[in-house]
């Protein structure tokens, strides 16, 4: 969604804009007027095992940024959408229909000179994080979305039958192996591998996204990139990365933009398949 559409709704009681980052400190520089701070891996993730935010903690999460199940969630962060993309994902995964993405992220934001609010301006007891302070009443989603979802079985079945295209969407480097660990840093280390699934194509994200200005290519352009990809129209489509973040961001290009059919996000990605014994690796 674009910036002038948020920019005539920053006072509507039924928005409710969400800014996650990869920079934790991105929030007290500057941010959307009435935006909550989400941290991705506090909040979106399982404090218990390696999986998305549970329902009755994502009920919770909800509730504490005052969103109820009407409420229109615009979501955008740091490092072009990257873990704002994640967001969107995990909410549309337990059942919020309206989530948007900021196109173009903080950086687009900031530059166009709309207005910035500095975490140091807000005004005493108004919650700037997502803890404290109990909102709307959320209901605790009853289970996840099919189909938005893939498990390590899904993509081990779409290599054998073909019922699906695999498309891995890290940078080249990670694709062919060059890089140690699939491209992973430290603390988030556990592949023990480099390269890839065997039979996925390389879409990397970052070919989706214009590197001066952050914003999404027009859609033109968008479906020119996925099509020299090889990614097939019609078909549907398993996307994975390293951690299932940017795998989300290229879902959301391909089923809310292309409109592909059965877009599915493999979040367990790199790090749970070069890390599982016996799982073939390609380069």
């Amino acid at each position: 969604m674009g910036r002038e559409w948020l920019g005539d709704h920053l006072d509507d009681p039924s928005v409710r804009v969400l800014q996650v980052d990869e920079d934790e400190c991105a929030f007290e520089v500057g941010h959307v007027p009435g935006a909550r701070y989400v941290c991705w891996h506090e909040d979106l993730v399982s404090k218990h095992c390696r999986d998305v935010v549970g329902p009755v903690e994502l009920a919770e999460l909800m509730a504490g940024l005052d969103v109820s199940q009407d409420t229109t969630v615009v979501v955008y962060g740091d490092q072009m959408n990257l873990w704002a993309a994640y967001a969107w994902w995990v909410l549309r995964l337990w059942g919020h229909s309206d989530v948007r993405l900021l196109d173009g992220g903080y950086a687009a934001w900031a530059r166009s000179g709309l207005p910035m609010v500095a975490a140091s301006s807000l005004v005493s007891g108004t919650p700037p994080a997502t803890t404290g302070q109990a909102g709307s009443a959320y209901p605790v989603p009853l289970g996840q979305v099919q189909g938005l979802r893939a498990r390590r079985a899904d993509v081990e079945a779409a290599r054998e039958d073909g019922g699906a295209t695999i498309v891995d969407v890290r940078d080249a480097a990670g694709y062919r192996g060059e890089v140690p660990l699939g491209g992973l840093s430290a603390p988030l280390t556990g592949a023990i591998g480099a390269g890839h699934i065997p039979g996925a194509l390389s879409l990397p994200w970052t070919s989706l996204v214009d590197a001066e200005s952050g914003l999404l290519l027009p859609t033109e352009r968008l479906a020119d990139v996925v099509a020299e990809a090889g990614v097939p129209p019609d078909r549907p489509v398993i996307a994975y990365c390293e951690l299932g973040a940017s795998s989300a961001l290229v879902c959301l290009v391909l089923g809310e933009i292309l409109g592909h059919p059965a877009v599915a996000n493999y979040d367990g990605s790199w790090l749970e398949w070069a890390a599982t014994i016996g799982l073939p690796v390609a380069r």
